[in-house]
């Protein structure tokens, strides 16, 4: 069994854990979006949207104004993604023949297929790609051969040398923008990805996940102080929750136990099997209501609204029935059925604080 110091240490160092790995994804999105993909997040309308998004994650209207932004930023994606794939399902790459790659003037004039091949930085690859398909034989084999200072072997080469390295290079510089398609295409997917880390509507995003995460510790530390209290203080507690006593017990299952430390451990077992996180806390505060005073407030329904939000988001995709509002004893956040009940940053900050606090309550009390 756990001592009360190592689970509050535990809850403490897992929350502190969590909310590092939010802001590192908060943190890796502001520079990220620095970063300029081509054909996308130069664009000027992107760049101005990237601009006016904020890091600040505690003031719902600037958290709400930045999801408008993500989420035309994701639309945006979308479009350009679209296209695309749409380019990709239309065109593939184009074979080279060995006896085309082996030709003496492509093996031997590399710099000359690469200079071909080369765009400016402000070439468009189809303005490119046209010239290179205009270009004739003939006269780039005669503008070689005029210019000053080229080498005088390039005269060996015979239009049909040229002809084919003009074949060569069209179809080598086609495939590379064909890679360079393929790599714009995984370049907007790995930002989409950014995107939903940073829209409180998408399962991935950042709040949500680190939310699920902090209650199944939280779960824990629960789970692991309830045995303890009721290890410690088994005639009381049980006493003060009157469904535990509902169990009749006969003196043969006690004798059966061996011992009455092994009996009480095997009641304690059940009371802990039979009961989720809602029910031992429910048990906890029959027990003592002064675990769950914080700051002079009472904070049992507000801890029942947590988990009734976790259950939701881990069965119902955080759509918001019936159930939520029984299991979370009241409807403090003004919800209606139907609804979704985002993790935003400012409930995952509020909460996260709350949980400490009880955790780090509970543990005192008992110490």
């Amino acid at each position: 069994m756990y001592k009360i110091e190592e689970i509050e240490k535990r809850f403490s160092d897992e929350n502190t854990n969590l909310f590092q790995y939010t802001m590192h994804s908060i943190i890796s999105f502001e520079q990220y979006k620095r970063i300029i993909i081509e054909e996308f997040s130069g664009n000027a309308e992107i760049k101005n949207l990237l601009d006016r998004y904020e890091c600040n994650f505690v003031e719902p209207e600037i958290e709400d104004n930045n999801q408008a932004i993500i989420e035309k930023i994701k639309q945006r994606i979308v479009e350009e993604r679209e296209k695309c794939a749409r380019y990709l399902d239309e065109n593939c790459k184009r074979e080279i023949t060995d006896e085309l790659r082996n030709c003496s003037i492509v093996k031997k004039e590399q710099k000359l297929a690469i200079y071909l091949e080369s765009r400016f930085e402000d070439e468009r690859f189809e303005d490119h790609y046209a010239a290179l398909c205009s270009m004739s034989a003939d006269s780039l084999k005669r503008d070689i051969d005029n210019e000053s200072g080229n080498e005088s072997h390039y005269r060996n080469y015979s239009v049909k040398d040229y002809e084919k390295l003009l074949e060569y290079c069209r179809i080598d510089c086609f495939n590379a923008y064909i890679d360079d398609e393929r790599r714009h295409e995984h370049e907007l997917s790995e930002y989409m990805t950014l995107c939903n880390v940073m829209d409180f509507k998408n399962p991935l995003n950042i709040f949500r996940q680190s939310f699920i995460l902090l209650m199944t510790a939280f779960d824990a530390a629960v789970f692991d102080i309830a045995e303890l209290i009721i290890t410690c203080h088994f005639f009381d507690f049980c006493n003060k929750n009157e469904e535990i006593l509902s169990d009749k017990y006969e003196l043969k299952e006690i004798i059966k136990a061996g011992s009455f430390s092994s009996f009480q451990s095997e009641v304690i077992e059940k009371i802990l099997k039979n009961n989720y996180v809602s029910g031992l806390l429910k048990l906890l505060y029959k027990y003592r209501r002064d675990y769950f005073v914080i700051e002079d407030r009472d904070v049992y329904k507000d801890l029942c609204e947590i988990i009734a939000r976790r259950n939701l988001h881990i069965h119902k995709r955080g759509i918001i029935d019936q159930g939520y509002f029984s299991q979370s004893q009241g409807n403090k956040y003004n919800l209606k059925c139907g609804d979704v009940a985002y993790i935003k940053s400012e409930y995952y900050l509020e909460i996260s604080v709350m949980l400490v606090s009880f955790i780090k309550n509970i543990c005192m009390l008992e110490k």
